[in-house]
């Protein structure tokens, strides 16, 4: 099962039966809903518009809950095991929602690394290096090889 906030938690204990395996339950009589009609109908289009927010199918939260689980920096083992799946079809299947502007900040994070657990690097070395990454982002987003005499 996955681990819940505060604030999550807090809601579940309050709207779930205790003995319920099913997180969302038919509110008259507590049982999981019969099927996705009965649920989507009476329950879900009311909520999403008292929300104000545009209708979606209801599989669309889990979409949005492993794409905020990474962005917010969460490791993808935690994520996969939130979602309940094995990290390859975790990524197999969400990786795609990711916003590719994520790409510096991860980029950054990789460059701060390598300064700080190299202080001895010299200078060409280091420059060497960064020629490689701008040289494999060219290739990745452009489709470009770019052709630096000293970079293999």
């Amino acid at each position: 099962m996955a681990q819940l906030g505060n604030v999550a938690g807090d809601v579940m204990r309050q709207t779930t039966p205790k003995d319920s395996q099913t997180v969302f339950v038919e509110p008259t009589h507590g049982d999981p809903w019969a099927d996705e009609k009965r649920f989507r109908n009476p329950f879900w289009v009311p909520v999403l518009k008292a929300l104000g927010i545009r209708y979606r199918l209801p599989n669309h939260m889990r979409n949005t809950y492993a794409t905020m689980l990474l962005m917010a920096g969460a490791t993808p083992a935690y994520a996969a095991k939130q979602m309940g799946h094995s990290v390859e079809m975790f990524w197999s299947v969400y990786s795609k929602w990711l916003d590719d502007g994520q790409g510096n900040i991860e980029q950054a994070k990789l460059e701060s690394f390598i300064g700080q657990n190299s202080p001895g690097t010299p200078l060409k070395t280091k420059i060497a290096i960064r020629l490689c990454f701008i040289k494999a982002k060219l290739e990745r987003v452009m489709g470009i090889e770019p052709t630096f005499s000293h970079v293999s």
